[in-house]
């Protein structure tokens, strides 16, 4: 049997199999992430082919789920799960922290920036990393616009259209890195900035997210006067003035080609 359309969530039913539109907006994000990745690494000259593209794209993906699915069970729900360990494994009842993705596309980037495929013989492991961290923000930014085109489709977190005036913000914040990204390529060949469009990225999220949280349904206690979405970006934003500060982070002994 098939049912298009059950349900507001979900998009198309077989038998007791389900497409629903949180997952398959999750399914191009990371197809769009997989798209561009080896168009964006030329800008910090990263020489990535296709296929390896492709395997960057899938532990980046990788990272997004366990961490943000594993950021939701520890942030937000601990003692339930604690009760109900196996749940933990349920994506389909939905549950995923933002805030536990960014961990988790953080220890990829880590894992990733030590292959020699990320960056050229020679060069710190602390600038492959900047780099890399770089060139992804572009596809995360547009990604996160796609995760709240599925907060609006499923009608939860934002009331009304909100979820789509967050979407249009997360859109500009992905267009803006890429504007960047892109400058600092056409001016400096190679790039020296790196770290400094992740910064932006970050410090963007950070605002953004700050923002919305004032609209956004709220359900967990407040701390220290901020929502608890709030007082969880804080770092984030912070962590994004750092690199902006250090935008012209050099490692002595390299210089960009």
């Amino acid at each position: 049997m098939v049912d298009f359309f059950s349900t507001r969530e979900v998009l198309l039913t077989i038998a007791h199999f389900q497409v629903r539109w949180y997952g398959l907006l999750y399914v191009v994000a990371f197809w769009l992430g997989w798209f561009l990745l080896p168009k964006l690494a030329t800008m910090r000259n990263l020489p990535l082919t296709k296929d390896e593209a492709a395997r960057v794209a899938a532990s980046l993906a990788f990272g997004v789920i366990a961490g943000g699915r594993l950021g939701y069970v520890f942030l937000y729900g601990p003692a339930y799960y604690l009760a109900h360990p196996l749940e933990i494994f349920w994506l389909s009842q939905g549950g995923m922290s933002s805030h536990g993705g960014f961990v988790g596309v953080v220890i990829v980037l880590c894992w990733l920036a030590r292959k020699p495929m990320v960056h050229p013989r020679g060069v710190p492991w602390v600038q492959r990393f900047l780099a890399l961290a770089d060139v992804i923000v572009v596809p995360v930014a547009f990604g996160l616009a796609l995760g709240r085109v599925g907060n609006f489709i499923n009608q939860e977190l934002y009331p009304g259209y909100w979820a789509l005036v967050v979407a249009g913000a997360d859109v500009a914040l992905s267009l803006l890195c890429w504007y960047l990204l892109k400058k600092d390529t056409l001016f400096t060949p190679g790039g020296c900035k790196k770290g400094y469009v992740a910064g932006v990225f970050l410090v963007g999220y950070g605002v953004i997210r700050f923002l919305n949280e004032f609209v956004r349904i709220d359900e967990w206690p407040h701390i220290l006067g901020l929502t608890y979405g709030q007082f969880l970006t804080v770092p984030i934003f912070l962590g994004g003035l750092w690199l902006v500060w250090k935008n012209s982070l050099k490692v002595k002994g390299w210089q960009p080609e």
